[in-house]
Protein backbone atom coordinates (compact mmCIF):
# COMPACT_ATOMS: atom_id res chain seq x y z
CA UNK A 1 0.00 0.00 0.00
CA UNK A 2 3.12 2.23 0.91
CA UNK A 3 4.24 1.53 -2.46
CA UNK A 4 1.10 2.62 -4.40
CA UNK A 5 0.92 5.59 -2.21
CA UNK A 6 4.30 6.88 -3.35
CA UNK A 7 3.99 5.89 -6.88
CA UNK A 8 0.64 7.68 -6.90
CA UNK A 9 2.08 11.15 -4.91
CA UNK A 10 5.20 10.82 -7.51
CA UNK A 11 3.12 11.01 -10.50
CA UNK A 12 0.89 13.40 -9.01
CA UNK A 13 3.43 15.71 -8.45
CA UNK A 14 4.23 17.02 -11.96
CA UNK A 15 1.02 17.53 -12.73
CA UNK A 16 0.05 19.16 -9.86
CA UNK A 17 2.74 21.59 -10.36
CA UNK A 18 2.20 21.78 -14.08
CA UNK A 19 -1.39 22.85 -13.30
CA UNK A 20 -0.59 25.80 -11.02
CA UNK A 21 2.01 27.30 -13.19
CA UNK A 22 -0.24 27.02 -16.16
CA UNK A 23 -2.92 28.66 -14.15
CA UNK A 24 -0.14 31.44 -12.72
CA UNK A 25 0.78 32.31 -16.37
CA UNK A 26 -2.89 32.42 -17.93
CA UNK A 27 -3.31 34.53 -14.35
CA UNK A 28 -0.15 36.35 -15.50
CA UNK A 29 -1.36 37.20 -19.40
CA UNK A 30 -4.90 38.14 -18.49
CA UNK A 31 -3.93 40.61 -15.98
CA UNK A 32 -0.99 42.01 -18.10
CA UNK A 33 -3.57 42.61 -20.94
CA UNK A 34 -5.89 44.27 -18.82
CA UNK A 35 -3.27 46.79 -17.39
CA UNK A 36 -1.84 47.83 -20.86
CA UNK A 37 -5.58 47.91 -22.21
CA UNK A 38 -6.19 50.35 -19.58
CA UNK A 39 -2.94 52.33 -19.61
CA UNK A 40 -4.07 53.07 -23.45
CA UNK A 41 -7.05 53.74 -22.43
CA UNK A 42 -5.93 56.58 -20.14
CA UNK A 43 -3.59 57.72 -22.60
CA UNK A 44 -6.01 58.16 -25.38
CA UNK A 45 -8.09 59.92 -22.48
CA UNK A 46 -5.50 62.96 -22.52
CA UNK A 47 -5.10 62.78 -26.04
CA UNK A 48 -8.91 63.68 -26.53
CA UNK A 49 -9.06 66.25 -24.00
CA UNK A 50 -6.18 68.15 -25.28
CA UNK A 51 -7.10 67.95 -28.52
CA UNK A 52 -10.86 69.06 -27.57
CA UNK A 53 -9.19 72.07 -26.22
CA UNK A 54 -7.06 72.75 -29.48
CA UNK A 55 -10.44 72.20 -31.34
CA UNK A 56 -11.55 75.04 -29.37
CA UNK A 57 -9.22 77.34 -29.87
CA UNK A 58 -9.81 76.75 -33.47
CA UNK A 59 -13.46 76.90 -33.69
CA UNK A 60 -12.75 80.39 -32.78
CA UNK A 61 -9.96 81.30 -35.14
CA UNK A 62 -7.08 80.66 -33.22
CA UNK A 63 -4.17 78.47 -35.49
CA UNK A 64 -2.88 75.60 -34.10
CA UNK A 65 0.46 76.86 -33.90
CA UNK A 66 -0.59 80.19 -32.07
CA UNK A 67 -2.22 78.73 -29.35
CA UNK A 68 -0.33 80.13 -26.59
CA UNK A 69 -1.70 78.06 -23.60
CA UNK A 70 -0.83 74.74 -24.77
CA UNK A 71 2.20 74.54 -23.08
CA UNK A 72 1.11 75.15 -19.86
CA UNK A 73 -1.63 72.08 -20.63
CA UNK A 74 0.56 69.69 -21.65
CA UNK A 75 2.86 69.91 -18.95
CA UNK A 76 0.14 69.72 -16.50
CA UNK A 77 -1.12 66.63 -17.80
CA UNK A 78 2.48 65.17 -18.09
CA UNK A 79 3.05 65.85 -15.04
CA UNK A 80 0.11 64.62 -13.58
CA UNK A 81 0.75 60.81 -14.85
CA UNK A 82 4.03 59.50 -13.94
CA UNK A 83 4.00 56.90 -16.93
CA UNK A 84 3.47 59.66 -19.11
CA UNK A 85 7.03 60.59 -21.40
CA UNK A 86 5.56 63.22 -23.50
CA UNK A 87 3.12 65.00 -25.03
CA UNK A 88 3.31 66.70 -28.29
CA UNK A 89 1.41 68.76 -30.51
CA UNK A 90 1.92 67.91 -34.27
CA UNK A 91 1.35 69.87 -37.46
CA UNK A 92 -0.25 68.17 -40.26
CA UNK A 93 3.20 67.39 -41.62
CA UNK A 94 4.13 65.83 -38.27
CA UNK A 95 6.22 68.69 -36.74
CA UNK A 96 6.11 68.78 -33.33
CA UNK A 97 4.32 72.78 -32.63
CA UNK A 98 4.05 71.54 -29.33
CA UNK A 99 5.47 69.68 -26.36
CA UNK A 100 5.96 68.23 -22.83
CA UNK A 101 9.04 67.58 -23.24
CA UNK A 102 10.91 71.21 -24.44
CA UNK A 103 13.38 69.50 -26.52
CA UNK A 104 11.25 68.53 -28.48
CA UNK A 105 9.65 71.18 -30.12
CA UNK A 106 10.79 72.00 -33.59
CA UNK A 107 11.76 67.99 -34.51
CA UNK A 108 9.54 65.47 -36.49
CA UNK A 109 7.10 62.73 -34.89
CA UNK A 110 8.67 59.42 -35.15
CA UNK A 111 6.48 56.20 -33.30
CA UNK A 112 9.13 54.13 -31.41
CA UNK A 113 7.20 51.06 -30.17
CA UNK A 114 10.51 49.88 -28.11
CA UNK A 115 10.64 52.90 -26.44
CA UNK A 116 6.97 54.04 -25.87
CA UNK A 117 3.54 53.19 -25.71
CA UNK A 118 1.93 55.76 -28.04
CA UNK A 119 -1.78 57.31 -28.30
CA UNK A 120 -3.16 60.05 -30.87
CA UNK A 121 -5.84 62.13 -31.45
CA UNK A 122 -6.85 64.46 -34.65
CA UNK A 123 -7.96 67.91 -33.90
CA UNK A 124 -9.90 69.30 -36.66
CA UNK A 125 -10.63 72.77 -37.77
CA UNK A 126 -14.20 74.21 -38.30
CA UNK A 127 -14.67 72.65 -41.78
CA UNK A 128 -13.45 69.04 -40.79
CA UNK A 129 -10.17 69.01 -41.68
CA UNK A 130 -7.02 68.12 -39.99
CA UNK A 131 -4.65 70.82 -38.46
CA UNK A 132 -3.01 68.38 -36.29
CA UNK A 133 -2.47 65.33 -33.91
CA UNK A 134 -2.07 65.15 -30.28
CA UNK A 135 0.38 62.10 -29.41
CA UNK A 136 0.56 60.87 -25.56
CA UNK A 137 3.36 58.65 -25.27
CA UNK A 138 3.76 55.97 -22.19
CA UNK A 139 7.24 55.02 -21.21
CA UNK A 140 7.97 51.33 -22.19
CA UNK A 141 10.42 51.02 -19.51
CA UNK A 142 8.10 52.36 -16.48
CA UNK A 143 5.24 49.69 -18.01
CA UNK A 144 7.78 47.23 -17.99
CA UNK A 145 8.78 47.72 -14.42
CA UNK A 146 5.26 47.73 -13.35
CA UNK A 147 4.64 44.68 -15.10
CA UNK A 148 7.85 42.81 -13.84
CA UNK A 149 6.82 43.88 -10.39
CA UNK A 150 3.29 42.17 -10.84
CA UNK A 151 5.17 39.34 -12.18
CA UNK A 152 7.25 38.88 -9.31
CA UNK A 153 4.05 39.08 -7.19
CA UNK A 154 2.29 36.29 -9.51
CA UNK A 155 5.58 34.23 -9.20
CA UNK A 156 5.79 34.55 -5.34
CA UNK A 157 1.84 33.51 -4.97
CA UNK A 158 2.09 30.84 -7.58
CA UNK A 159 4.96 29.00 -5.49
CA UNK A 160 2.31 29.04 -2.42
CA UNK A 161 0.01 27.42 -4.50
CA UNK A 162 1.99 24.69 -5.64
CA UNK A 163 3.45 23.99 -2.25
CA UNK A 164 -0.23 24.02 -0.78
CA UNK A 165 -1.55 21.84 -3.90
CA UNK A 166 1.17 19.32 -3.49
CA UNK A 167 0.54 19.13 0.68
CA UNK A 168 -3.47 18.67 -0.05
CA UNK A 169 -2.05 16.03 -3.07
CA UNK A 170 -0.26 13.93 -0.86
CA UNK A 171 -2.91 14.29 1.85
CA UNK A 172 -5.29 12.85 -0.30
CA UNK A 173 -3.36 10.19 -1.41
CA UNK A 174 -2.31 9.33 2.46
CA UNK A 175 -5.80 9.54 3.66
CA UNK A 176 -7.30 7.78 0.54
Amino acid sequence: MRRLAFVLMVALTPVVLAAVALGAYLNYGSIRQSYLDMVGARLETVARRIGSDAEAALSIGIPLAGQATLPRLLQRERDADSILMSIDVTDTSGAVLYSSDPDRVGTTEIADPEVSEDRTADSTNAVETSAGTVVVRASRSVLNQELDTLAQGIQRMAVFAMVAALIGSFAAVLLG
